[in-house]
C-alpha cells in the first residue's frame, strides 16, 4: 500500500527541479546506512512481536530468515549493479538489503535461511530492475525508491508464497489481495493528494527547495556549515 501511495504522490507532486538533468547524489551515505539498518531491524522486531502475539511457537525462524533475505538482496544488487555500470555502490548495497528483507517479510514464517537467501536475491533483482526502469521517466521522482524497493518486492513475495507456504494459500487469492490493496491505497491517496494539488499545497517554493527543506521548514541541518563530513 505504501509503495502505491508513494508512486501516486510522486506523480501528483512532480519531479524535483533539475531531476534527470543535474546530479542529485544522496546527502549522507552514513545516515543512509543507519536508516537501512533501522528499517531492517524494525521489520524483524515488528514481525516477531506481531507473530508472537498470534502464535508464540512460530517466531523462532523469523529473524534469521529476514537477515538471510537481506544478505541475499545485498549479493544480488551488487552483482546486477556491477554488470550494469561496473561499480558497486554502498547505497546500492543498502537498497538490496531493504528489498531482500521486504520480500521475505511476507513469508518469513515458512522460509529456511537458504531459501530466504534465494528469495532475497529475487526481491533485490525486482527492485533493481524497477528502479532502473522508473528513473527513465523524468516526471516520476520517487526519491526514496519506495515503489521499487517496497511495493514490488512485497508483491512478488506474496505471489511466490504458494510455492512453499501452507496449502491453504492460493495464487489467485494472493493476486486478488494485491490488486485490492493497490486499488484501495490509490483511491485514498487520490482523495488526500488531489485537493492539496488543487490548492497548490504540495510543493514549496524554488528557493526553499534549493536551500533544502531541513533548513527552510525545520530550521536545522544535520551538520553545521563548517563540517567536512
Amino acid at each position: 500500500a505504501v509503495g502505491i501511495s508513494a508512486l501516486g504522490l510522486s506523480l501528483a507532486t512532480g519531479a524535483r527541479r533539475g531531476y534527470g538533468r543535474i546530479p542529485m547524489p544522496p546527502y549522507h551515505l552514513g545516515l543512509g546506512f543507519v536508516g537501512a539498518l533501522v528499517m531492517v531491524l524494525g521489520w524483524i522486531l515488528g514481525l516477531i512481536s506481531g507473530d508472537f502475539l498470534r502464535a508464540p511457537f512460530a517466531t523462532d525462524g523469523i529473524a534469521p530468515n529476514l537477515l538471510a533475505g537481506a544478505m541475499g538482496g545485498v549479493l544480488s544488487w551488487m552483482v546486477l549493479e556491477r554488470l550494469r555500470s561496473q561499480i558497486v555502490s554502498s547505497l546500492g548495497l543498502a537498497s538490496g538489503a531493504i528489498a531482500g528483507t521486504v520480500i521475505c517479510s511476507t513469508n518469513a514464517m515458512w522460509l529456511t535461511p537458504r531459501l530466504a537467501i534465494i528469495i532475497g536475491m529475487m526481491g533485490a533483482a525486482v527492485g533493481f530492475l524497477a528502479t532502473v526502469f522508473i528513473r527513465r521517466f523524468r516526471n516520476v521522482d520517487d526519491s526514496m525508491d519506495i515503489f521499487s524497493l517496497h511495493a514490488l518486492p512485497a508483491a512478488v513475495g506474496l505471489l511466490v508464497l504458494p510455492l512453499f507456504g501452507p496449502d491453504c494459500v492460493a495464487f489467485g487469492a494472493q493476486l486478488a489481495g494485491i490488486l485490492i490493496t493497490a486499488a484501495y491505497a490509490a483511491a485514498l491517496t487520490a482523495v488526500i493528494v488531489l485537493p492539496l494539488k488543487f490548492f497548490d499545497l504540495l510543493r514549496v517554493s524554488f528557493d526553499d527547495e534549493d536551500a533544502g527543506l531541513d533548513l527552510t521548514l525545520h530550521g536545522e541541518t544535520v551538520h553545521p556549515p563548517q563540517s567536512t563530513l
